[in-house]
């Protein structure tokens, strides 16, 4: 008996089924095709089904005992071709903003054995405008003195658009810039508006003339990896991995932590991300709350041979009682890595200085009316002069 038990126990743990990869993009854009994918290892069991679900909806199954093995079934957002879809795979023949959502794959096998494994990933749906932003409120020249107060407004997308002002060339002084509030629509797509109001002066004009132009960025964030380390009071600390990344060699590593900590204990921890040739966004969370920016330091990134940037951020504060909760003191954090998936610019030349044919110098409502009927030598002298004082 003692022998059988050994031997189902050694059975048990040799043939175990394992889900090798999920792959469902990050994004998509609007109307694309998706291929989604469910690699996974039987080690020698039979395999009874597999089972696709759309926020825990299941939408599409596979079982070799069928009669046709796939078999669909009708979801909001989910266009599946059934003809391409498979037991490994599934195919989105279109996808809608109704297609966003998180996408999981079941796996499940046959007796005796009976196990199960499953796991899911966010599918995001962007929809970048083709058109340029636009620009409203420019006159046709101004003058020296002469207020600018203009607004940019993005088409609406999603993500929605951020703006920024440039001013010949120059991002402008956020000083001058206004944002106004974010509005959307009844399908989930965003616009926004961006306000620039500045005093002209000489350092404005190149060649008497004013460039100014309107960018906006659609950027989603592609990736996001973490690591959590849970602290027990005066215990030791217990390294564990985010459930949900399936690759952890991608993820950012935590370091610094000590054995052990008590209230009152400085804590002390770096986090740092693997090298990629994209910069990542690191961020501290302390029990699921993101941490202060007072206790967050973020170091310069560091850039090796191959061209790949590696970010840290410490993270540095002094333990509460408070901060032990039920499970201990649990401290995560992200690494994320964005891309600008769309970009518009529109621009405007801008004149100034003169208006008419014969050249008028504005320096105050005195000094213009001296100057206003002088010949344009007597006025291209007084002009050299201003600059030279």
């Amino acid at each position: 008996m003692l022998s059988l038990l050994l031997w189902l126990l050694f059975f048990e743990g040799s043939h175990s089924l394992k889900l090798i990869e999920l792959n469902v993009p990050e994004g998509v854009a609007r109307g694309a095709p998706v291929w989604m994918y469910c690699g996974y290892n039987l080690e020698g069991d039979e395999l009874y089904s597999v089972k696709w679900y759309k926020n825990n909806v299941e939408f599409y199954r596979f079982l070799p005992s069928d009669k046709p093995p796939g078999q669909k079934y009708d979801l909001l957002g989910v266009h599946i071709n059934l003809q391409k879809s498979n037991k490994t795979h599934v195919y989105l023949q279109k996808t809608e903003l109704q297609s966003e959502g998180s996408y999981g794959c079941e796996v499940s096998t046959e007796a005796p054995s009976y196990h199960t494994v499953k796991a899911e990933k966010v599918l995001k749906i962007y929809d970048i405008p083709e058109e340029n932003p636009i620009i409203e409120g420019a006159k046709q020249a101004y003058q020296i003195g002469d207020e600018v107060n203009i607004t940019c407004f993005s088409w609406s997308s999603k993500p929605i658009a951020s703006l920024q002002w440039i001013i010949n060339g120059k991002t402008a002084n956020s000083i001058h810039v206004t944002h106004y509030p974010e509005e959307y629509t009844v399908d989930g797509l965003g616009s926004t508006a961006l306000g620039l109001t500045f005093i002209v002066n000489y350092g404005h004009f190149q060649y008497d003339m004013m460039t100014l132009g309107c960018k906006a960025m659609v950027t989603q964030n592609y990736s996001t990896f973490s690591e959590e380390i849970v602290i027990g009071e005066n215990v030791e600390a217990e390294t564990l991995r985010s459930p949900d990344v399936l690759v952890h060699t991608r993820g950012p590593k935590i370091s610094g932590e000590n054995k052990r900590y008590g209230v009152g204990d400085i804590l002390e921890l770096n986090c740092t991300s693997v090298p990629l040739k994209k910069p990542q966004r690191l961020a501290w969370y302390i029990n699921g709350v993101k941490a202060d920016p007072v206790n967050v330091v973020h170091y310069l990134p560091v850039q090796n041979s191959n061209g790949d940037i590696q970010s840290t951020a410490g993270l540095r504060f002094q333990i509460r009682q408070t901060h032990f909760h039920s499970e201990g003191l649990r401290l995560s954090c992200s690494a994320t890595v964005s891309k600008v998936i769309g970009e518009r610019l529109t621009e405007i030349v801008i004149g100034g200085f003169q208006h008419s044919p014969s050249l008028q110098v504005s320096v105050g409502s005195e000094d213009s009316s001296r100057c206003s009927n002088v010949t344009p030598w007597i006025a291209m002298y007084l002009l050299i002069l201003m600059f030279f004082v």
